[in-house]
């Protein structure tokens, strides 16, 4: 990837909250852009008009193409910081688990195109820097089951190293839920964590008989 490119891409995380938001929503219209028309139809024109943007407005913060498909990639690893953040300040494994949950209901709510969705149309060299996320945003909960499993909040017999993943993918497929309009997000986002948690919660003792 271009070294201008990158630089181009970068300084939202220093502007204005309000600069920052024109950003995002930029960066979103390139996200919904590429998951419908690919690569190909990612032009400048075509972004700034599903940002609600001029071109000069654009310009003003991604000198090309090339800088928004860095500025994409970019948006994914500071989403891994974020959710590792917030699910790392919960002590209680099924707390941490809910956010993983929380965060995949609220995006397909949002209407916001899947990570499989978007890494299938990208670039070959940028689809594997976003498997690279993936991979960041999996290990999230394949450590939460280590420290769960070390402390016997959840099942021995687990491997964590596979059953994270499982879990992790669970957790998004259960997600896409969110996109009917019969779905309550909220309602959703408790049943889903309660559901996974099940799979992964030990087995209670059975009560002691008279």
């Amino acid at each position: 990837m271009r070294a201008d490119a990158m630089h181009a891409a970068t300084p939202g995380r220093t502007l204005s909250h309000r600069r920052s938001r024109t950003v995002d929503s930029i960066l979103m219209a390139a996200l919904l852009t590429v998951s419908q028309d690919g690569v190909a139809g990612l032009t400048m024109s075509a972004v700034a008009a599903r940002a609600g943007v001029s071109r000069q407005t654009l310009y003003g913060y991604f000198s090309d193409v090339d800088a928004i498909l860095a500025g994409m990639v970019m948006m994914g690893d500071a989403g891994v910081d974020e959710l590792a953040d917030r699910m790392e300040s919960k002590l209680d494994p099924r707390a941490a688990l809910s956010v993983l949950v929380s965060a995949a209901v609220e995006s397909v709510a949002a209407g916001h195109p899947s990570r499989s969705t978007i890494a299938a149309a990208m670039p070959a060299d940028l689809r594997a820097d976003m498997r690279v996320h993936e991979e960041r945003a999996e290990r999230l909960v394949v450590d939460l089951l280590l420290r769960a499993q070390r402390d016997r909040l959840v099942r021995t017999d687990l491997d964590p190293e596979i059953d994270g993943r499982i879990l992790y993918r669970a957790a998004f497929a259960g997600a896409e839920l969110a996109g009917r309009e019969d779905i309550d997000p909220g309602w959703l986002t408790r049943r889903l964590t309660a559901d996974l948690w099940r799979i992964v919660a030990p087995e209670q003792e059975p009560p002691d008989r008279p």
